[in-house]
Parts: structure tokens; sequence; C-alpha cells
């Protein structure tokens, strides 16, 4: 069920794919462990997670997990390349992503479009949900706001409790950059620190 045999390193080729675990390696940090950036003596790129010793369990049932993720694949996910197991030492090869991980682009691009919610919130006066969006195309702020906006009529989303002639069009601005921050692709959407030069520029 392999393409390739699962491979089982040693401790010693680990070290020397990951310059003894460096620091300036590291290119990933989670719950689970570490993850580092590392190359191995054919030359190919790796990347190594060292689990977090809390999380490890014994060395069977470690093998015997690894030998199953080894038979996983799928074109969403990274391929499991090889495992060591030494005393409390657990440690998981992958294929390296040279664009970073998944999570990497969705926790960053989920995090911008949560700010455009707020950003929404903030220049509507109105709550993302609830019973305003009941009868109201759209179903949510988000929805309503994005209908008005493809209309012409994005004016009439504006909180009225604040609008005046002299804020109207930073208002409209700030709507508008929190559109682009709510753009349904996450590619689409820009980085928080360009959201923040936008902002700047208000």
């Amino acid at each position: 069920m392999f393409e390739q045999p699962l491979r089982k390193l040693t401790l010693g080729n680990i070290l020397e794919a990951t310059n003894n675990f460096r620091e300036t390696n590291i290119i990933g940090d989670g719950g689970f462990g570490t993850v580092y950036k590392a190359t191995l003596r054919n030359g190919n790129k790796v990347a190594v997670k060292k689990l977090s010793q809390a999380k490890a369990q014994g060395d069977r049932e470690f093998v015997a997990e690894m030998e199953t993720l080894g038979k996983v694949k799928h074109q969403n996910l990274v391929s499991l390349l090889g495992y060591c197991s030494f005393g409390e030492e657990k440690l998981l090869v992958y294929q390296y992503m040279v664009n970073g991980s998944l999570d990497m682009w969705s926790t960053k691009k989920g995090d911008v479009y949560s700010f455009g919610v707020i950003l929404l919130e903030l220049v509507t006066g109105k709550e993302p949900t609830g019973p305003d969006f009941k009868e109201v195309e759209g179903g949510n702020l988000v929805g309503w706001v994005l209908q008005k906006r493809k209309k012409g009529e994005a004016v009439e989303v504006l909180d009225p409790a604040v609008l005046n002639a002299d804020c109207e069009g930073a208002m409209l601005k700030v709507l508008q950059i929190a559109s682009v921050c709510l753009a349904e692709n996450p590619a689409r959407r820009p980085t928080m620190e360009e959201v923040y030069k936008l902002l700047k520029g208000v």
C-alpha cells in the first residue's frame, strides 16, 4: 500500500539533518510539537516534527500508529515519509512544503476574515447574526452588507447613529477594507499588515 516503504530513521540521521534541532531550522510550532526544516544526506528536504514529550505514547503503540499513518495518501495531506522512536523522543518525518502548512495559511487568513467582520460591526452598528437578519437578504451581517454593496447601496448599511457628511467617506472606505478581508477565497484576502496600512490611509 506504500508508494515507497516508510523509512525508519535513526536519531543520528535526524540530528544531522536538523543540525541538532537548531532554532534557525524551526518552521512551525504547536501543541503537539515543534517542526524543523531538515536536509537528509541524499539532499532531500523534509520536515521533522519533534513531538512534545507529554503527547508521546509508548514505543510499541507509536510504531503501530506510524505504520498506519504511512499508508494514508491524499492530495490535501502531506505524506509521512518516516519516523524515529528513541526512548521518550518521538519524531515524525514529513514531506517538506515550500510554501508552509495549510494551517499557517488558513489560522492567518481566518483571522483576517474575523477582523473584517469586526470592521463591519463598527461601521454598521449591528451584530454579525441575530433577529435583525431574520427576514433580510443575505441572512447575516456579512451576507447583507455584501448584497447591498453589489447593488450600489453601501451607504444604507452605515450606522445612522454616527453617520454624517463629515465621516461618510471614511466609513465607506472602512467598509471597502472590510469587504476585501471577507473575500470568499482566502488567497484573495490581504495580510493583517496590508490591512493595517489600508486603515492608516483612511
